[in-house]
This record gives structure tokens, C-alpha cells and sequence, in this order.
């Protein structure tokens, strides 16, 4: 798969030096990507380490950043707080303004999740965190940040259309296949659950999912598959909705 051929070009890189952090982190991300959470946490831990003894604040950040948003994924929202708490102080003493951003909107979805804040101040974290991915020109955290808020207008479904819509633009016309086909599951479920557009919604999510088979991305391969269940589903098409959830369910065994 892409991600073999990259962890072997970036354990090449670490084999000559074990010390560049910055491949480290890489190499992480790469394990996070295909839900190998251990192996990314064991790693991302040791870049913690050596970025501490070697004043290297900006990586440590990250670190703590990336760890904080994959227990989001898992829905484990007091882990990632102290790891999200932690970035966010640590990059602003050093202004560091992506992981700002990124932190800032990482909370700002999990305080939407848990009820932990007022739709008002969530937003509020949102387009700050959007003010600097514009500044930076970070076409990837727009596309993302527009994702999350278009799951948190859920109760508004023309201003949650019009921020999936936003993000597929940016997807198609950056042309990163991991994006769009995480943006194609997301504007599928939208048009099929929100919107009641099931041909049109379940064919976005079909497109997706066979684009994350491609590349071996199983989170997002058992994700897009479960939300085709949920579709089936809510058409009265059991059968077909629990042969996806089983689906689903083995992929992550």
C-alpha cells in the first residue's frame, strides 16, 4: 500500500538518523492513518521525550496536538483535553499559529460533542481557528475545519450544506485523494441522512469508501461503511443495512 512504501522510505530516513523528530512524527501520523493506535502512540510518546530533551517545543506541540485528535476519534474527549490543553498552551508561548488553529478547533469540536460549551462560543473558536488557516493559506485545514462545522449546523441543514459543499470544492481542487474521499463520505451521509437525497447521497458514499479501499485507509473504509448502513437503514432496507454494519464491524476486528 502508499502508507508500506512511506513508513520504508521514513524508517530509511531514521536509520541513518533516529534523531530527526520530525521524520518520527511522520512515520506516527502513518500509523494513526491506519488505526494502528499503538504503534502511533509508542512512537509519538518518544518524540515527546527527545523533543523535551532537545528544547524542541514547536514538535512537541504537534505531538500532543496529533494524540489529542486521535481520542476524539475514540470518543475518550478527558484524554484529549489534556492533550489538546496541553498543545494549545505550549503553542502559544511559542506562536506557533497552525497548532493554535488546529488546537483551538480540536477543543471547539469536542466541546460541541459533549455539550461542554454554547454554540455561540464553539463557533467563536472555529472562525478563529479559520482566520489563521486563511492567513496561512492551509487549503487542508479549511477543508476540515469546514467538516467539523458542517456536523455541528446539523440543526440548521442549509448553513450545514453549504460548509460540506465548501469543503468538497477545496478537496477537489487541492486533488489530495485522502481528502476528497473523506469529503465524499461526508457530503454522502449529509445529502442521505440530513437531506433525504439517497441515490445521490449513498453513490457519494460508495465513491468514497471504494477510494479508501484503494489506499488501505480501514478507518475510513469502516466508517464510510457503517454510515451506508445507517442510509439503507433509514430507507427500510434492513437486510441490506446489516450486512454493511456487520461489514463495518469486521473490518475492525
Amino acid at each position: 500500500s502508499d502508507y508500506e512504501v512511506i513508513r520504508k522510505l521514513l524508517k530509511q530516513c531514521l536509520s541513518m538518523d533516529e534523531n530527526i523528530l520530525e521524520a518520527q512524527s511522520l512515520l506516527a501520523e502513518t500509523y494513526f492513518d491506519t488505526n494502528d493506535n499503538k504503534i502511533a502512540k509508542d512512537i509519538s510518546n518518544e518524540v515527546i521525550k527527545k523533543g523535551e530533551e532537545t528544547g524542541n517545543r514547536k514538535i512537541v506541540a504537534s505531538v500532543l496536538r496529533r494524540l489529542g485528535q486521535s481520542c476524539i476519534f475514540k470518543r475518550d474527549f478527558e484524554e484529549a483535553l489534556k492533550y489538546l490543553n496541553s498543545a494549545l498552551k505550549i503553542a502559544k508561548r511559542i506562536n506557533d499559529k497552525k497548532c493554535i488553529a488546529e488546537s483551538t478547533c480540536a477543543l471547539a469540536y469536542i466541546y460541541s460533542d459533549g455539550g461542554f460549551e454554547s454554540i455561540d462560543k464553539i463557533f467563536s473558536m472555529f472562525e478563529s481557528g479559520m482566520e489563521i488557516f486563511n492567513e496561512l493559506e492551509d487549503i487542508r485545514a479549511q477543508i476540515y475545519t469546514y467538516l467539523d462545522m458542517s456536523f455541528i449546523r446539523m440543526e440548521k441543514i442549509e448553513k450545514s450544506k453549504l460548509y460540506v459543499e465548501s469543503a468538497y470544492e477545496l478537496a477537489n481542487n487541492f486533488g489530495n485523494k485522502v481528502d476528497i474521499y473523506v469529503v465524499s463520505i461526508c457530503i454522502g451521509y449529509h445529502y442521505s441522512i440530513w437531506g433525504g437525497n439517497y441515490e445521490l447521497g449513498d453513490d457519494f458514499m460508495k465513491t468514497g469508501i471504494e477510494m479508501a479501499k484503494e489506499i488501505d485507509d480501514k478507518k475510513m473504509e469502516s466508517l464510510g461503511i457503517q454510515l451506508l448502513g445507517e442510509s439503507l437503514y433509514q430507507q427500510g432496507k434492513y437486510q441490506e443495512s446489516l450486512h454493511f454494519y456487520e461489514e463495518s464491524l469486521n473490518i475492525n476486528e
